[in-house]
């Protein structure tokens, strides 16, 4: 799992249709294994591996992966539609309201903020790598 989630993070918002099966593969191999486990341990008389209801959406973006793999050149990260909790969400914009004057906040964060996020789309901007960003891995 942990290769498959390091897989998605160091990819961009599309995936060749070869990686995509790959990932669907990965993930598969994890619930299946995973599955295995429980059983063995449920054999076994021992409370190990739980089965959590996020095993079946994984089941499910595999599955999507592979069949959109199968009719399409590119497929959409499963990543575009993640929930996960930014961090730097909270983090960056918090920063930046405690280096203003509280009678201005509400101003002066959303100056701030937006002059950040110019900065960070000019540097996405000369990014050349396009949708082969991260070949190498």
């Amino acid at each position: 799992m942990n290769v498959a989630v390091t897989f998605l993070y160091n990819n961009g918002l599309w995936l060749r249709a070869s990686k995509a099966k790959k990932l669907s593969r990965w993930l598969f191999c994890f619930l299946g294994h995973y599955a295995i486990l429980a059983q063995k341990t449920l054999e076994a008389g021992k409370r190990r591996y739980p089965v959590y209801p996020k095993g079946h959406m994984l089941c499910h973006a595999a599955l999507k992966l592979l069949r959109l793999a199968e009719r399409c050149r590119w497929v959409l990260s499963p990543m575009a539609t993640a929930c996960q909790q930014q961090e730097d969400y909270i983090g960056k914009p918090s920063r930046i309201s405690r280096r203003t004057n509280v009678r201005q906040a509400h101003r002066s964060i959303l100056w701030r903020s937006m002059i950040n996020i110019k900065e960070s789309l000019a540097q996405a901007e000369i990014d050349q790598r396009g949708m082969d960003a991260y070949m190498a891995h």
